[in-house]
């Protein structure tokens, strides 16, 4: 890559140009992500404008606008547009979190409640209206603006436009994924202009108390992977010299987890230090406090991101009893290496007892499936049926972990996730070459990070001459990344891998060519006008409801 002003070599994630300082634009990647909408209308806002000056209205708009942005971005929303006298905003735009759609909605009673105290303080009657969907949307930069499209932007704003002053509408779709959370009672007079076909709208009521969750993970299964470790302590002691290992695995597998309880296990007999790149530096001083300990166990994160003259200095100074953990993703040469994989059934059911109790078969067995026995993600799904409307046969199960697998992806820089999306595309190995060639950029620096991060794993050798191949750690990891591709995106790329394998593998290339022809342009929606459904009722509202967290 290189600046457009000085054609200066840059990385990517750069914002500045380090030879010219030029605001470097943005990547132009496109993703399909499931966002919560929120749109926040100030209302009789005309009426204000005519009794104010331009240069006074655009003062005061100011000041209620900024409010508002700081109450959506303390929910880690983003402020997409501000139009007028209101605000757009998403959540899950540039970061995803389970509970995106009950961030909208605390954010738009945020907003609402906002707005009355500004007019209290300056002694004006203001009330604003939000509303609020869920739905998938197609993201991308716009000149240098992040935005996105898709219906659920619409529905938000014609939700606003009928809800009454201090009021918040929902969607069913947003009223479905938050009905544990919050209260609601449908609002039977609202018609939701160009979307009659809609149920709903829905009044959001209140919020429900949300119970505590303070029980810590528990530790299950890895007795193997434990006994390895006091081996290692136990040979460390022995010849009383230093001994270096490493732990590697797929995010979410559970080094950390089992690095903590081993450690635990050795309070009595050994000082156990944990050292994380961005925490401390191995300088000298730090190595000079190490020597000091007669027993010695030292745990580095992100070990790669250390130095290999201080750790080889740490190992020379330590005449003593000694045992450096690497804490990996992808295994260095030369040190004895514990694999971590997935957990197996009894340790699976052991874990999702721990946390909801006994478990029919056939649900841990579906658990299994779906997270390919990753402990994290076993959590997750277990924290999940503990919510009052799961059911044994939810088919909300690869929802709530790809979920869970977008909060880790966020972590990732845009072009990163592009790479790793279209990758995802691929039926098994994943080639370098196939991915420039249809991203038409080098991706050698995503790829190393992507390796760093443990979302792949290189095979070696590769099946094609001269090309490296990975594979995905993880199979709910290439689901997740295959839904942020558009599908007009997904055409061209199949199309474009079936190019590229043409003269390396033919029948990769006929796959390829099948899957360009199977992918259809999503069709638009023929909006019919009917009158909304009077029959539905809300019946979970109880007449006392709990107060607003």
């Amino acid at each position: 890559m290189q600046c457009l002003s000085c054609a200066e070599p840059i990385k990517a994630g750069w914002r500045f140009c380090p030879a010219c300082g030029a605001i470097l634009m943005p990547e132009r990647v496109q993703e399909q992500r499931r966002v919560a909408v929120l749109f926040v209308d100030l209302v009789a806002s005309t009426k204000l404008a005519k009794s104010y000056g331009s240069e006074e209205y655009f003062d005061l708009m100011g000041e209620i606008l900024t409010v508002l942005a700081g109450e959506i971005e303390a929910l880690d929303g983003h402020v997409v547009q501000f139009q007028g006298d209101a605000v757009l905003a998403a959540f899950g735009l540039t970061k995803t979190h389970s509970d995106d759609s009950l961030r909208a909605l605390k954010a738009a009673k945020a907003c609402l409640t906002a707005i009355e105290n500004y007019g209290t303080r300056v002694g004006l009657e203001l009330e604003g209206r939000a509303g609020v969907d869920t739905d998938d949307a197609t993201t991308g930069w716009v000149g240098k603006e992040l935005t996105l499209f898709g219906n659920v932007v619409n529905l938000s704003r014609r939700l606003s436009s009928a809800a009454e002053p201090g009021e918040v509408l929902v969607s069913e779709r947003t009223r479905e994924s938050t009905r544990q959370h919050a209260q609601f009672m449908v609002a039977h007079s609202r018609i939701i202009r160009d979307y009659t076909e809609e149920r709903g709208p829905y009044r959001l009521m209140n919020f429900r108390l949300a119970k505590s969750d303070s029980t810590p993970t528990p530790f299950q299964g890895r007795r193997n992977e434990l006994r390895w470790l006091e081996n290692l302590w136990s040979r460390a002691q022995q010849h009383n010299q230093p001994i270096q290992a490493q732990i590697v695995g797929a995010p979410g597998s559970g080094k950390s987890r089992l690095l903590q309880e081993f450690t635990l296990r050795l309070e009595q007999e050994a000082r156990c230090i944990i050292l994380h790149p961005k925490q401390v530096k191995l300088e000298t001083s730090t190595l000079e406090r190490l020597t000091a300990h007669e027993s010695l166990v030292v745990v580095l994160e992100h070990a790669e991101q250390f130095e290999a003259a201080a750790l080889a200095q740490l190992t020379a100074l330590r005449g003593k009893a000694t045992l450096i953990l690497h804490h990996r993703c992808s295994p260095a040469v030369g040190l004895e290496t514990l694999r971590l994989t997935g957990l197996g059934f009894i340790e699976t059911r052991a874990l999702l007892e721990s946390l909801g109790g006994p478990q029919p078969v056939s649900l841990i067995q579906r658990w299994l499936e779906v997270s390919a026995g990753n402990p994290w993600l076993l959590e997750r799904l277990g924290r999940a049926s503990l919510e009052p409307n799961f059911q044994a046969d939810s088919t909300k199960l690869p929802e709530t972990a790809a979920r869970a697998v977008l909060e880790r992806l966020d972590e990732l820089p845009r072009s990163a996730r592009e790479t790793l999306s279209a990758a995802a595309l691929f039926a098994d190995g994943v080639f370098t070459g196939a991915l420039e060639a249809i991203l038409n950029r080098d991706v050698s620096a995503d790829m190393e990070q992507l390796l760093e991060s443990g979302w792949f794993a290189e095979l070696l050798p590769s099946v094609i001459t001269n090309e490296r191949e990975f594979v995905f750690t993880l199979p709910v990891v290439r689901s997740t990344a295959a839904t942020l591709t558009p599908l007009k995106g997904k055409k061209l790329l199949h199309f474009g891998l079936a190019v590229w394998f043409l003269e390396r593998d033919a029948v990769k290339a006929r796959e390829h060519m099948r899957q360009s022809n199977e992918v259809k342009p999503s069709r638009v929606r023929l909006i019919k006008q009917r009158p909304a459904p009077l029959e539905h009722v809300e019946s979970s509202v109880s007449p006392d409801v709990t107060q607003i967290q």
